[in-house]
């Protein structure tokens, strides 16, 4: 059975305090989908464009209920907000993703995380740098947090690799997508120690903002 958490994620809903609220009244996601009019949803004119994104999916049910099993038929997975593994200090941040996509290790997304980001356009000092903060912090059974990206980022998730130490590559676009903008080469090289991460659907073409959304 298809959540209905997955429907509002493909209609690119965030958890926002008006979401929040509308949750608390109808006590679930299920119920709120299924009973969920413009009248309660359109409490001002910003509303109006997701709700139009909420009506296209409500319309298109079949072809979302296939995006689903798409992503299980290529091994990945998925946390939803309302999962014990979600991240905590995830779900303190404006607007928290509803559904993270993930693929690797799922186990990995409970140790403390490290975040190391950086230029695509990165020097030879600044890589030589990150290779040594990541090589002293791997013994502590940390997980790195990057973007996957050229430059700094690919520094962290190979250093990690190097050290037998896990790492996240959070990913802007969706796992679907073949091209994602990020060091796909890297991406395939990567040992099990590793996790894939997005919070963006497969029928979004990526643009520049999902990057700082990403981030």
């Amino acid at each position: 059975v298809i959540p209905a958490i997955w429907y509002l994620f493909c209609a690119r809903l965030a958890f926002t305090t008006h979401l929040a609220t509308l949750y608390e009244k109808y006590g679930s996601f299920e119920i709120l989908w299924a009973e969920l009019t413009q009248l309660a949803w359109c409490k001002s004119l910003q509303h109006q464009k997701s709700w139009q994104r909420i009506v296209a999916v409500k319309q298109n049910l079949a072809l979302y209920q296939a995006v689903w099993q798409s992503y299980f038929d290529q091994g990945m997975w998925f946390i939803t907000w309302q999962d014990s593994d979600y991240p905590e200090l995830l779900r303190h941040i404006y607007a928290p993703p509803l559904i993270l996509c993930g693929q690797g290790n799922r186990k990995l997304i409970s140790k403390t995380c490290v975040s190391i980001v950086g230029t695509r356009q990165a020097t030879a000092y600044g890589k030589s740098v990150t290779a040594q903060i990541v090589q002293l912090l791997a013994p502590y059974d940390v997980l790195f947090v990057s973007g996957l990206a050229y430059g700094i980022d690919s520094v962290v998730h190979t250093t990690a690799d190097r050290f037998q130490a896990g790492s996240v590559g959070v990913i802007a676009a969706s796992l679907l997508h073949q091209g994602w903008g990020g060091n796909v080469q890297l991406k395939q090289q990567l040992s099990a120690q590793h996790v894939f991460l997005s919070e963006t659907n497969s029928d979004e073409c990526v643009q520049r903002f999902h990057f700082a959304k990403r981030n």
